[in-house]
């Protein structure tokens, strides 16, 4: 239960807020990505969408939990950051509590989950990417009524430009059949945004259970993470080993032009370019 004094806001002051600033669009997906420690065996990328109605429904409860704190699940998972000063006790619950208020809202998630090595570290963000936009604009396309669906991602100095890049390419393929349904360009926030937080505590279960999985040491699920998936609002795909080297004994390299990795790096060299996220995502747009 929610004590009404500690809400910042009402929800008429948050609407009012949104509508000073320019929102031209009813649906919108907040997403942020998460890795396992190492950086090495686990890349999460997740995305959680919604109506602007829900979000600020959603907003309202969890600003009020947090009583001013902005949430980040590491920090508060492992007792740093603004959850340094209360209790490890205090901190297990506010994060069960906030497992609970995403559980319990109208807000549906999409995650996915990669597992592979890469001679890239960023590589398996194209892939969650990719999908959690593509999802995005089938949520819209389903949603009554139908309309646009505004992308708003984490800041990350990393991968902002190349999330860029990657929207622009979405937004003309035409295997994203909804891609009409998709805002003209992608947004960036702070961790201050409820939904950024949101789409955070999402990919950090994701990440953490798969991470239980396939790390070195095996564990049993997360009640957390099971919270968020027996109500079956949550998508999870998981692009494991094995599925890629299957996806690739179904189409090698060679059977198409210009997608080898050797070919990749004579590209590179033609144009005097360096390897880099950005790059990787011109060549798939010159070979899709």
């Amino acid at each position: 239960m929610v004590n009404p004094t500690l809400c910042p806001e009402s929800i008429e002051d948050i609407r009012a807020r949104r509508n000073r600033t320019v929102v031209a669009v009813v649906y919108c997906t907040f997403g942020d990505e998460s890795r396992d420690e190492s950086k090495q065996r686990v890349y999460a990328v997740a995305g959680a969408f919604g109506s602007q109605e829900e979000w600020d429904a959603l907003e309202l409860v969890w600003s009020a939990r947090l009583e001013g704190r902005a949430f980040h699940a590491s920090d508060c998972e492992c007792g740093h950051g603004e959850f340094s000063k209360t209790s490890h006790a205090d901190n297990q619950r506010l994060y069960r509590d906030l497992v609970g208020i995403i559980a319990k809202s109208r807000i549906v998630g999409q995650d996915y989950r990669s597992v592979f090595p890469s001679d890239h570290e960023h590589t398996p963000y194209l892939w969650g990417f990719g999908d959690v936009v593509q999802a995005a604009s089938e949520l819209a396309y389903l949603s009554v009524p139908q309309d646009e669906v505004r992308i708003v991602f984490d800041r990350n100095e990393e991968l902002e430009f190349s999330a860029a890049e990657m929207y622009r390419y979405c937004l003309g393929m035409k295997t994203i059949v909804a891609r009409g349904n998709l805002f003209g360009e992608i947004s960036f926030a702070c961790r201050r945004t409820v939904g950024i937080q949101v789409a955070d505590l999402f990919a950090r279960e994701t990440m953490k259970h798969l991470d239980n999985q396939v790390g070195p040491t095996t564990r049993c699920e997360r009640r957390s993470f099971a919270a968020l998936r027996k109500n079956h609002k949550f998508r999870f795909v998981c692009y494991t080993r094995e599925l890629l080297e299957k996806g690739i004994k179904a189409s090698p390299p060679g059977s198409r032009p210009g997608v080898t990795l050797a070919d990749y790096r004579k590209w590179l060299s033609e144009k005097r370019l360096d390897d880099s996220l950005t790059n990787r995502i011109r060549h798939i747009v010159e070979f899709p």
